[in-house]
């Protein structure tokens, strides 16, 4: 039943007259994803939307953009009222509608109808002003947002370079420690202050950037349930790899002394510490990889849902991987492949948790017990 609230283009009308112009539009029953309103046709009517949701579209040329979305008790193209010009944009259902039409044209020329359509004109007027002051307050909004966004992208990026760097550092600093120990604490904890400062300058909730406690327990093991797989991948690949080719023959299955085959001998107190500190890298890694780079291209890019998830988890995995190209392309590619498998889980859950249990899971079999990294 229409109803005629305060912001509706009824407003002015009493029960009556409501009616009255009522019976005089025509009655649209419409399914889901059905288009009644195309871009470029011209047309002298305007929807009103009784039940059910649809979405106003624009067609740039090379997609399509959503760019409102309506429910129940809103007016469709009543800007035809004022230009009189092609519908500037297509409108389409969301769900099943039921929609009344009005005909400009036959209302005003209906002796009976016109003074309530004036009525109507007037109340379609002031929704209209409403609508371009929200329009204009949405879109500085979302200028804001994508700038701030931008400045934090750019800060991540320098961050990013910076790990890469550290990262040689690491290995050039052999000569000068005992072992990577110092530096490596050092790069952890000045990675994780720093990746803090620039999420928290940003001004967007730690939500945003996959630091929650919603859903933990669920996202934990999530994280491990769909790791086993991979976990037994690992070893697939290994044993392949060791059996067909020739000069991998030599090569253990499981290997637990390969994380010290370019280092001093094997022991198991430092077995058992790099274990520890690469344990509490894998979230600093997720936090920068998943958290801040991912997040903040999926609120930069447009497209579809879809689009914008795979492109943000690709291009994300390709900043991640290249600053490991420089150890060896294969060291670059067990960072991607599985990045892959990663950015998939942390836009299923929203969190940090599940990507960062998978992670260590990954890297502990893949490196401390498997030995895979003699491989590559």
């Amino acid at each position: 039943m229409v109803r005629s609230p305060k912001q509706s283009v009824f407003s002015d009308l009493t029960q009556d007259e409501l009616q009255e112009l009522i019976n005089a539009a025509e009655l649209i029953h419409l399914e889901e994803n059905s288009l009644f309103i195309k871009e470029g046709l011209e047309e002298s009517s305007f929807y009103y939307l009784d039940k059910g949701k649809v979405a106003i579209v624009k067609n740039s040329g090379i997609k399509t953009h959503i760019i409102a979305e309506l429910t129940e008790g809103e007016s469709i193209g009543e800007m035809a009222l004022i230009d009189r010009e092609p519908r500037s944009a297509s409108v389409i259902t969301l769900t099943p509608c039921v929609l009344y039409k009005f005909d400009f044209d036959k209302l005003s020329e209906n002796p009976q109808l016109a003074p309530l359509f004036n009525k109507m004109a007037n109340a379609l007027n002031r929704k209209i002003a409403h609508r371009l002051r929200y329009t204009n307050e949405v879109t500085v909004k979302a200028l804001q947002s994508k700038y701030v966004m931008s400045i934090f992208f750019i800060r991540v990026l320098i961050l990013l370079s910076l790990y890469a760097l550290s990262l040689n550092l690491i290995e050039k600093s052999e000569g000068y420690f005992s072992s990577t120990t110092i530096p490596s604490l050092a790069i952890i904890v000045i990675f994780t202050l720093v990746a803090f400062s620039v999420v928290k300058k940003s001004g967007s909730p730690y939500s945003f950037y996959g630091i929650t406690r919603k859903d933990a327990a669920k996202n934990f093991f999530e994280g491990i349930l769909f790791t086993i797989p991979i976990l037994m991948m690992i070893v697939f690949i290994k044993w392949l790899l060791i059996t067909h080719i020739p000069s991998l023959n030599n090569f253990p299955l499981f290997d637990h002394t390969a994380p010290f085959k370019n280092s001093a001998e094997f022991s198991w107190h430092s077995y058992f510490f790099f274990m520890f500190l690469y344990i509490i890298f894998c979230p600093v890694q997720e936090f920068i990889t998943r958290g801040c780079i991912q997040s903040s291209l999926q609120n930069l890019l447009d497209g579809t849902q879809t689009s914008i998830k795979w492109k943000a988890i690709i291009i994300s995995n390709l900043l991640f991987a290249s600053v490991h190209s420089h150890t060896s392309l294969g060291f670059a590619l067990s960072t991607f492949i599985p990045g892959i498998f990663w950015g998939w889980l942390y836009a299923r859950q929203n969190s940090l948790i599940g990507v960062s249990v998978s992670h260590i899971l990954v890297g502990v079999w893949a490196a401390f017990i498997v030995g895979f990294q003699n491989l590559i």
